[in-house]
């Protein structure tokens, strides 16, 4: 399996051997790797940006996985919150298993992020700066002079944890005015 961390090129060949094993039987049960993408007809080469049986290639960058473990990591932080409203609900014996599994969930991800160069960053409770690196939904819901806040995050920041400057993915939050209470 790819490193998705490092650079690396997929390449596919239009050689005979290439054409042979697609036209195989059992080619269409194979499952596609960058080593096999267009060797049969699977169909992974397209979906990889290759067509099969041809000499083009196409280069999985850093940043490319730098990418997607960003997009996974936020839909890990999605699913890592409504896990917890779910949690609020259980009974309160399960309660503890259920967190312990959470927190060992949230510190892979963690791991996995460290090691991309990347760190996730939340900016609940924090005063609302139009420079800061998220989109709010409700802006228009306040007057220019309103002391607004972040009530909520939506989608967490993504930033590059050598620099923290270096924002790799803005984030999405609710506003709310100054000593507002949340609904």
């Amino acid at each position: 399996m790819p490193d998705l961390v490092n650079s690396e090129t997929i390449e596919t060949t239009d050689s005979a051997e290439t054409q042979e094993s697609a036209e195989t039987p059992d080619s269409a049960d194979t499952i596609d790797t960058p080593e096999t993408a267009g060797t049969h007809a699977g169909g992974g080469a397209s979906a990889a940006g290759i067509r099969p049986g041809t000499t083009e290639s196409a280069a999985f960058s850093r940043e490319d996985g730098r990418r997607l473990i960003a997009g996974m990591a936020v839909e890990s932080w999605r699913f890592g919150r409504v896990f917890l409203r779910l949690l609020a609900r259980a009974d309160a014996g399960e309660q503890g298993r259920f967190e312990s599994q959470l927190r060992w969930f949230v510190k892979k991800v963690e791991e996995a992020m460290g090691e991309a160069g990347m760190k996730i960053v939340t900016l609940e409770g924090s005063p609302y700066d139009p420079g800061m690196p998220a989109t709010p939904v409700n802006i228009e819901d306040f007057e220019a002079g309103d002391e607004l806040w972040v009530d909520q995050m939506l989608e967490p920041v993504i930033i590059d944890a050598a620099n923290e400057s270096a924002v790799l993915r803005s984030g999405t939050v609710t506003l709310k005015k100054a000593g507002a209470e949340r609904p």
